[in-house]
């Protein structure tokens, strides 16, 4: 067999082992984010310094993907600024606009990695790793999460403590100067994912 002949044998094979690489293993399951997912906040604001009163603001608008690929899950989501209802509509387009709207007209989250996921199980507790963006700002996130698959459908729940001043935003002052929220906030996500088969 000439040299030319095993180059081009031997290229071949390079070609098609370098194909067989980069196409997605069979365990692999792609997910998209929609009805019934949900991203809210909560705030415990202090009225004249000396009573609690509790904010919470909740959006339904909400859109994503996740991917539990073997080894290495990721996904995003993210929601509308201008869709979070606390029941009191000026709350709710200060809510926006202090998130930066209409510059950044969504806050997001990027996930990079569920540690300790077991494609496996069809529950479990697992520890979401990635950067949430709002106001322009990113920072790295670490979000505790409870998963439950079950059958095409995903759903994940969890929350985590924030702070505004880590987004570059002040603490909200409402009613006037009476009502001043702290630089803490806990954040709530609800997410339900359907399965997406590839057409």
């Amino acid at each position: 067999m000439d040299r030319a002949r095993v180059l081009g044998i031997g290229m071949a094979l390079l070609v098609g082992l370098s194909g067989a690489a980069i196409a997605a293993p069979a365990g692999d399951r792609h997910f998209v984010v929609g009805s019934g997912s949900q991203v809210s906040y909560h705030v415990k604001a202090k009225i004249a310094g000396l009573f609690d009163e509790a904010i919470d603001g909740v959006n339904s608008e909400v859109r994503g993907d996740v991917r539990l690929a073997l080894g290495h899950p990721a996904g995003w989501a993210e929601a509308d600024v201008t869709a979070f209802k606390s029941g009191i509509k000026g709350r709710d387009r200060h809510v926006a606009q202090i998130l930066g709207f209409p510059k950044t007209p969504t806050v997001r989250f990027d996930l990079t990695d569920l540690l300790e996921f077991d494609p496996s199980l069809p529950a479990g507790k697992v520890t979401g790793v990635g950067t949430l963006t709002a106001n322009g700002t990113s920072r790295p996130l670490r979000l505790p999460l409870q998963y439950q698959l079950q059958g095409p459908i995903l759903r994940i729940e969890g929350e985590a403590p924030l702070r505004f001043a880590d987004f570059g935003i002040a603490p909200p002052v409402m009613g006037l100067g009476l009502k001043r929220a702290p630089d803490d906030l806990v954040i709530r996500v609800r997410l339900v994912a359907t399965e997406d088969h590839p057409s």
